[in-house]
């Protein structure tokens, strides 16, 4: 009886901490986002960082380099998308143009069913303009909102690189001596974790852009390596990622006029490239360490596009993982770690046999 009432008051506790966490996510979101994301960035840098530190270079420029490192990357992937969008430049004077013809057809339409002449219809778009330009100041204030917090995860995640051993020991430091052993394991296996699932999806984005560029290509789909680098980035977003930029393509090969085998052969080309995706890539490449539910997959998502939109629906699945990570380590919290747990039990090599504790 007496353990019955402390799980019911673990559990009302942990749920009532829950809540009020994210009402302080969603107050506190210009902080804790750029925190959070630096976070993650941290942990995937940290090989590359530990690596140059083994080269003599110092804590200070060996964490400088690696986020160097991620800002050329980072980059080299923007011009290269830029230098593709540059080329798909005349075609989307066509669609302009296509469009035109479409908002011509909508205009008659609007005229001959429901007696809106083209004075009135210009008079509701120059409101419309009106309301447009209102909101320009907002959307500056945005941007330049945006390029702070660009900046701030770009400082959080050298300080968290070059502070790492000081958060670690004053994380142990709060720990109890017979419980130390175990918030080590912990700490590893969180940062183990994100580094292989960040790693395992940028490989996965490069075989998703290959293969969309191979099959777009043989079927004649018009800038084929764009459309297939817009399929593959969209991957860091799961389930509707791919699933967005395949319509994407298929609505604008629609709009070039291709024919119908063509539109059929961008569908068939999403589902093949799900099918070895699902069975084949992920299995091998992303790994089995952590197996997620499905359904509290999606639930992250949807929390992460509530409490922080995009950048939240980016970093939903890492930190659901960490969570996963931290609820198996104690028994008060394993219930919640199953939970969260694929419903198939992991029969390979528990992950903390590998863990090599000088590797922080």
């Amino acid at each position: 009886m007496l353990n019955n009432r402390l799980n019911k008051s673990t559990l009302t506790i942990i749920i009532i901490s829950g809540i009020a966490l994210i009402a302080i996510l969603i107050i506190a979101k210009a902080f804790f986002m750029p925190l959070a994301i630096a976070f993650i960035l941290a942990t995937f840098l940290h090989p590359i960082s530990k690596w140059l530190e083994k080269l003599h270079l110092g804590r200070e420029l060996s964490s400088f380099l690696a986020l160097l490192a991620l800002m050329i990357f980072t980059g080299g992937v923007m011009v290269l998308l830029i230098w593709q969008f540059n080329l798909i430049e005349p075609d989307l004077e066509k669609l302009n143009h296509k469009m035109n013809e479409t908002g011509l057809s909508v205009n008659n339409y609007l005229k001959d069913n429901f007696g809106l002449t083209s004075a009135k219809q210009i008079s509701f778009a120059k409101e419309q303009g009106s309301l447009m330009i209102a909101l320009i100041p907002g959307f500056v204030g945005y941007l330049g909102q945006s390029i702070f917090q660009l900046l701030m995860v770009l400082i959080y995640t050298f300080c968290f690189l070059y502070f790492r051993l000081h958060l670690k020991n004053f994380i142990l430091k709060l720990t109890r001596e017979e419980q130390k052993i175990k918030i080590e394991i912990t700490i590893l296996k969180v940062a183990l974790i994100t580094q292989q699932y960040l790693l395992g999806v940028s490989k996965m984005i490069v075989l998703l852009i290959v293969m969309y560029s191979i099959g777009f290509s043989l079927l004649g789909v018009p800038n084929p390596l764009f459309f297939a680098m817009m399929c593959g980035v969209l991957e860091f977003i799961p389930f509707i990622g791919n699933l967005t930029g395949s319509v994407l393509t298929f609505f604008t090969a629609a709009m070039h006029g291709v024919g119908y085998g063509v539109l059929l052969g961008i569908i068939g080309v999403y589902l093949l490239i799900q099918f070895i995706q699902g069975w084949i890539l992920e299995p091998l490449i992303v790994g089995n360490q952590v197996k997620l539910n499905a359904f509290f997959t999606l639930m992250a998502l949807i929390a992460g596009d509530l409490i922080w939109g995009i950048p939240g629906v980016f970093i939903a699945i890492p930190i659901l993982a960490m969570i996963k990570i931290v609820c198996d380590q104690f028994e008060t919290l394993s219930a919640f770690g199953y939970l969260l747990g694929h419903e198939v039990k992991d029969k390979k090599t528990p992950i903390s046999k590998s863990l090599n504790f000088n590797s922080y």
